[in-house]
């Protein structure tokens, strides 16, 4: 005799069922795991959008910041302007980056050859109130006006 006929005369179904009742739905603990994969799945979807927002506006602020002072440092180049009239941010940085300032090193470095004047122009912004963000540092070197070279010849002051 085999197993099925011994189910069979005793009245049931498959093994493991109850006779007369068929499995129709869930049961409630079932439901209540997927509610609650379905929740940790969506918090952590939120938290990987959330965290990508502010990457993104991070990204943002720091090209402003770039190109905030790469502007500065180009007028200081032309000679458009003097090292404490770059001080203040464009209207558009200001707004992007929260309590910014710019701030200028102007050095003269002679060696073997003609003295050069060294600009550097860092710019310093806060990411959130008390944090600041990594400041942005850009150096170039031009002649100066006027200048010599280190054996004493007159530069061509361009």
């Amino acid at each position: 005799m085999n197993v099925h006929a011994l189910n069979d005369r005793a009245g049931g179904g498959p093994v493991g069922r109850r006779p007369g009742r068929a499995r129709g739905g869930f049961t409630l603990i079932e439901a209540s795991v997927a509610v609650v994969l379905l929740m940790v799945g969506m918090t952590a979807t939120l938290q990987a959008v959330s965290w990508m927002a502010r990457e993104r506006l991070a990204l943002d602020r720091h090209a402003v910041a770039i190109r905030e002072a790469e502007h500065a440092l180009d007028r200081l180049v032309r000679r458009e302007v003097e090292p404490d009239e770059v001080a203040t941010l464009s209207p558009d940085a200001t707004r992007a980056l929260p309590e910014g300032t710019i701030e200028v090193d102007r050095r003269l470095e002679t060696g073997d050859g003609p003295a050069m004047e060294r600009l550097t122009v860092t710019l310093r912004y806060r990411t959130r109130p008390g944090i600041t963000a990594r400041s942005v540092r850009l150096t170039t070197w031009r002649m100066p006006r006027g200048g010599t070279t280190a054996e004493g010849r007159e530069g061509d002051g361009s």
